[in-house]
């Protein structure tokens, strides 16, 4: 007996709804992963920076802070005018700027802790430098990134940068190294990336900061030399500013001159062997781990030829302040985007593995 329709569309089998597409799993080297790999290391320099901000706060020394560079900064972050601040620290006011507008901590934060007025200026100097050393160390990853680096090589690179004994020392003291750091890697990147407007804001807002930003010029040039005269274009507002800053509205002052009797008096202190001792004290402190890592690094460092130009520049950052008479460790310091990416990749030569992914254009 014939059967129905209905008997028919009975014994069809019903169709099942379609299954959900499963989600993109993302690809390695992806813009997706690469990002996820860099909030990842910043938050292991978060956790870092953290320790080593309390550390600083709540270890201080008074007498440290009435003496040295710290009790210039401390002043300033007071209200001290500029006018009646010694030479060099007066023209680096960003920092004691910022920091003297913060606010204070609540006081129902401090109910539990032996809190005085010191501690509390401290505290502003550790929160406002923090910040500037995850603002470093962030740079840091883009700019080996652009570099030509993995992203895994530029983590390294910023934890590398936050376990320095620059950064574990003094980086959340009353300072302003930090941001001048982070506005030195700004430019680079800023630079390699040819982005010239960030460029001319980090460059100009780092003098401020400290005058050793001016280090940019050079290596900028290094890194990219066929860029020709635009990168000079977009210096000059900054440059023009802190000139007007400097020597127009704050010329001249008590202080460090630098001047040519000034030099030749350094100099005459390197008959004291006592110097060299201290000079090889500071050498081993700030780079016994960078240093061997960095020069194995050099082997594999052919592939990134911006890096490579850049890597003359330090002959020069090791002899200024010999020629100056300052403190060695943080001036040498500033060759940081050369030397830790270097240090990388030994790290990486060590551990057997490839030495860097394809390189950017340069």
């Amino acid at each position: 007996m014939p059967r129905s329709p209905s008997q028919r569309r009975a014994k069809t089998p019903a169709r099942s709804a379609p299954s959900p597409a499963p989600a993109a799993t993302p690809v390695p080297g992806s813009p997706r992963t690469d990002a996820g790999w860099r909030r990842l290391f910043l938050g292991a320099c978060l956790a870092l920076g953290l320790v080593q901000a309390y550390v600083t706060v709540a270890r201080y020394d008074p007498a440290k802070q009435s003496s040295g560079d710290e009790a210039h900064y401390l002043e300033m972050s007071r209200g001290l005018p500029l006018d009646q601040e010694l030479r060099v620290y007066r023209w680096r006011v960003l920092t004691p700027l910022v920091v003297g507008s913060l606010p204070t901590l609540p006081a129902g934060l401090l109910g539990q802790y032996q809190v005085d007025a010191f501690k509390l200026e401290r505290a502003r100097f550790a929160a406002w430098n923090l910040l500037g050393n995850l603002a470093a160390a962030w740079l840091l990853m883009l700019f080996m990134q652009a570099l030509g680096l993995g992203v895994l090589q530029a983590g390294v690179g910023a934890l590398l940068y936050f376990s320095s004994f620059q950064v574990a020392t003094d980086g959340a003291g009353i300072m302003v190294d930090p941001w001048s750091y982070a506005a030195l890697a700004a430019c680079l990147l800023a630079g390699q990336r040819k982005r010239w407007i960030l460029l001319s804001l980090a460059f100009g807002l780092g003098l401020f900061v400290k005058e050793t930003v001016v280090v940019a010029v050079p290596l900028l040039w290094l890194l990219r030399p066929k860029d020709g005269w635009t990168r000079w274009l977009w210096l000059l507002p900054g440059l023009a500013a802190y000139c007007w800053f400097r020597y127009g509205l704050y010329p001249g002052g008590e202080g460090a001159s630098f001047s040519v009797e000034w030099v030749l008096n350094s100099l005459a202190q390197f008959k004291d062997l006592h110097l060299w001792l201290y000079l090889a004290e500071e050498f081993t402190l700030n780079f016994l781990w960078l240093a061997p890592l960095a020069w194995l690094g050099w082997r594999d460092s052919a592939a990134f030829p911006g890096l490579r130009r850049m890597a003359l520049v330090l002959p020069l950052l090791a002899v200024v302040p010999l020629l100056v008479k300052s403190e060695f460790a943080r001036p040498w310091f500033n060759g940081y985007p050369i030397f830790i990416p270097l240090a990388v990749l030994g790290l990486w030569r060590l551990a057997g593995l490839r030495a860097a992914q394809a390189p950017a254009a340069v």
